[in-house]
This record gives C-alpha cells, sequence and structure tokens, in this order.
C-alpha cells in the first residue's frame, strides 16, 4: 500500500511537471502580435494567471501560495464583468507587480495604449500604475517607463492615449503596480493596443533622419525606400513598362495658398528627377485626385516652390514618381511644409560655376536674381567683389578659391572653384 502511495505521489508530480512543460512551450511558441483588444471575457473566473500569452512578474520575485494575479469576475453588473486582478497580499514593502502583455511587433512608436482600472478597495489606496515597455516575460530589469505614473482609484477609470516610445529590443508592454500597503489590489481590463490617431499638421519638417520604414503618418503607394537619412521612391529591379509611386505627406490644415514646399532633390546616375511631380490630394489613398502643381529641374538641389495655392478640400502635398524601365528612382530629403513668409534657403540647384576647373575666367550662371558674387581665397581674404557674372581671375595665383554668391533676397551659397 505505501509503495502504491509512493508510486501515485510521482506520477501526480510528473503530470504537475508535465503540465508546466507544456505551459512554459505554449508560451514559448506565442507569436508577436500588431495589436491588442483584450477584455477577458473568455478567461474563467477565479483561474491563476498568466495565460494566453500573457506574463507576470513581481520585483523583487516572491514565492506565494496565494495568487498573486488572477482572473476576478464582478457579478454585480450584467453580464459579469472578467479582468485580470494584481493583489499585494502581505508582500507590498519595497515591490512592484507587472502584468505584461504578449509580444508585440509594433512598439515602434507610433502605436498606444488605453485600458482601464480602478482599485478593488480603499486597503489600495496610495497605489499607483506605471505603463512602460520590456524585454523580457520573465524580468522586468530592462522595464523602460512610457510616461507619467496613474493614481487609480475604487472608481473605475480609463486611462487613454498612452503614447510609448519605441526601445530597442523591447517586444512586451508591461503596467506596474505600486501598491500604496499590504492587501492592496487593481483591478484591470479591457487593455486596447492601437496605433495612434495622425495629428494635423500645420507645418512639417521631415529629415528621414536614421529610418528604415516610412515616418509615422505619411503614406505611401509603390516602393519607397528608407535608407541613408532620405527617402528613395525606386522603380526596382524586376522586368516593368513603367509605372507610378506616391510618397504622401500627413494632412496638413495649411494648404491655404500662404504656405510654401522645400526640399533636397539628390541627382543620382541615371538622372530621372524630371520625371517627379509635386501636387497635392484630397484623398492620401485616391490617387485620383492629385492635383500637380510643379516639376522641379533634372538638377539636384534644395527646392522652393511657389506659394502652393488652396485647392477645395486637398489636405496633403504629394510626391509623384513616374519610371518607364527598371532602376530608376529619385531620391528626397528635408521635406518643410512652411508659411511663406519664413525666410528663404538658398537654392544651390539654381547657381552654376563654370568652367571649373579655370584657367581664370569663369561664369556664374543662375536664374536667380544675384545681388554681387565675392571671392575668397583658402586663408580667408577677400580677392574681389564683383555684380558681374563673367569673372576674371586671370592675375591671381592658382590654388583653390571660394566663390560667394548672394541673392537680393539675401540668401547666400558658396561654390568651390579651382584656378590651375
Amino acid at each position: 500500500m505505501n509503495n502504491f502511495y509512493a508510486t501515485k505521489k510521482r506520477l501526480t508530480s510528473l503530470c504537475l511537471l508535465a503540465i508546466g512543460l507544456i505551459s512554459f512551450n505554449a508560451n514559448s511558441q506565442c507569436t508577436a502580435v500588431a495589436t491588442l483588444n483584450e477584455d477577458f471575457s473568455t478567461y474563467t473566473a477565479a483561474s491563476a494567471f498568466p495565460q494566453s500569452c500573457w506574463g507576470f512578474v513581481t520585483d523583487p520575485a516572491i514565492s506565494s501560495t496565494t495568487p498573486l494575479a488572477y482572473i476576478s469576475e464582478d457579478t454585480a453588473v450584467t453580464p459579469a464583468n472578467k479582468a485580470v486582478t494584481l493583489y499585494a497580499h502581505m508582500y507590498a514593502a519595497g515591490r512592484s507587480f507587472y502584468l505584461i502583455s504578449p509580444a508585440l511587433s509594433t512598439i515602434n512608436g507610433n502605436y498606444h495604449l488605453k485600458f482601464d482600472a480602478k482599485l478593488m478597495s480603499q486597503l489600495g489606496n496610495g497605489s499607483t500604475l506605471q505603463v512602460g515597455t520590456v524585454d523580457s516575460q520573465t524580468s522586468v530589469t530592462n522595464f523602460t517607463a512610457a510616461g507619467s505614473t496613474f493614481t487609480p482609484t475604487t472608481t473605475n477609470q480609463t486611462f487613454t492615449s498612452i503614447a510609448v516610445p519605441a526601445t530597442t529590443g523591447h517586444q512586451y508592454v508591461a503596467i506596474k503596480f505600486t501598491p500604496g500597503a499590504n492587501f492592496s489590489s487593481v483591478v484591470i481590463d479591457n487593455i486596447v493596443w492601437e496605433q495612434a490617431p495622425c495629428p494635423i499638421y500645420t507645418t512639417l519638417n521631415e529629415t528621414f533622419d536614421a529610418l528604415t520604414a516610412i515616418p509615422n503618418c505619411w503614406t505611401k503607394n509603390g516602393n519607397v525606400v528608407f535608407s541613408n537619412n532620405a527617402a528613395v521612391l525606386y522603380s526596382g529591379g524586376a522586368p516593368t513598362t513603367g509605372g507610378v509611386i506616391y510618397l504622401v505627406s500627413p494632412e496638413l490644415s495649411t494648404i491655404d495658398g500662404n504656405h510654401l514646399l522645400e526640399y533636397v532633390l539628390t541627382t543620382a546616375a541615371p538622372n530621372n528627377n524630371a520625371d517627379l511631380e509635386i501636387g497635392t490630394l484630397s484623398d492620401n489613398t485616391d490617387f485620383t485626385t492629385f492635383s500637380a502643381i510643379t516639376t522641379p529641374t533634372p538638377n539636384g538641389g534644395t527646392y522652393t516652390t511657389a506659394t502652393i495655392p488652396a485647392k477645395a478640400g486637398h489636405k496633403y502635398i504629394a510626391f509623384k514618381f513616374t519610371y518607364t524601365n527598371i532602376h530608376q528612382g529619385v531620391r528626397i530629403d528635408n521635406v518643410e511644409w512652411k508659411t511663406a513668409l519664413s525666410t528663404p534657403k538658398f537654392d544651390t540647384s539654381k547657381v552654376t560655376v563654370y568652367p571649373n576647373p579655370t584657367s581664370g575666367n569663369f561664369n556664374v550662371d543662375s536664374e536667380l536674381n544675384i545681388a554681387q558674387i565675392e571671392v575668397f581665397n583658402v586663408t580667408g581674404q577677400k580677392v574681389l567683389t564683383t555684380a558681374n557674372k563673367e569673372i576674371n581671375l586671370q592675375n591671381a595665383a592658382n590654388g583653390l578659391y571660394f566663390v560667394t554668391v548672394t541673392t537680393n533676397e539675401g540668401t547666400q551659397g558658396t561654390y568651390k572653384l579651382i584656378k590651375k
């Protein structure tokens, strides 16, 4: 009989171990999701937590026979409402409790969190909640807080639009519960992780720096690659007979006839810059609403449009690139949407200094209104000042010079010139 009970005890232990292993393997097989909308309605009341790819951690760790996280049910409402309860029991001193989401593929700065929370009773007064991110479901060593703390009460509150920035290596959102005293408990429900709504902008200043994906609230149609601190509208290498690529700004409230667009266009080989159009859209998903405004010259440089006119219903600026073959593209950077009263920048693409190198005589060719041209040597000494576009450096020594062009608007650009 004793052998029978001993054998039964060993089998029970093995079964519990097997259950534990199954649970661990199930969690290890959880795949990352893009969004969450969890109300815990399908969970069993009074069941232990975590489950279904969620996580729970105490810090410092504690071994407790009393459940510190479980599914609670409020039967005072119809239908009964289920939620997760975090319970401090007698372990509140110097300890925090973390409810950890399933793995998320979208902790990229473009998503936000919202959830409901309330204290189970006034025993929890003084407790706080803090949203953050972690890189593990079993350790909160690298917990990174997002925003400020919340103070829950015994009345249900909805905490909305909690911005969560991207943190390298972090793929879990955590809600940190710091109890005010022993026996504090908080009920958490209706956890939503979703893309943050895009604001409506009055100005833009997008540099595309360090981006590998499209920036938040911009849209595209076709192949747009973000690399080397710029956006590249690229036809690709597959056989093609042609097509159109769009890169579209966030929504703007100021396409009102008082604003203009400035951007940098880089010259590449082959040079397809002349196949780029600038225009506006009324719908950033309906490209039949595109209304062309201007086409840049083939040269690379900084372009500033004339004031872009108002057009009824139009609220997006769009770059439209039409390609005819493989490996064609345009490279766009430093996109700025600003009031036409802003101080203009010098458009380097509209000035050409030639021949360069020169044996003595050179020309400054430009469609800008040039006020004066100054030439400096490498020591910074001014060699000459003139308003003429044909310049004679015959009597100057051979070497490197700097040609500074000043427009009537006060903008300046400087160009290197070699005399030999």
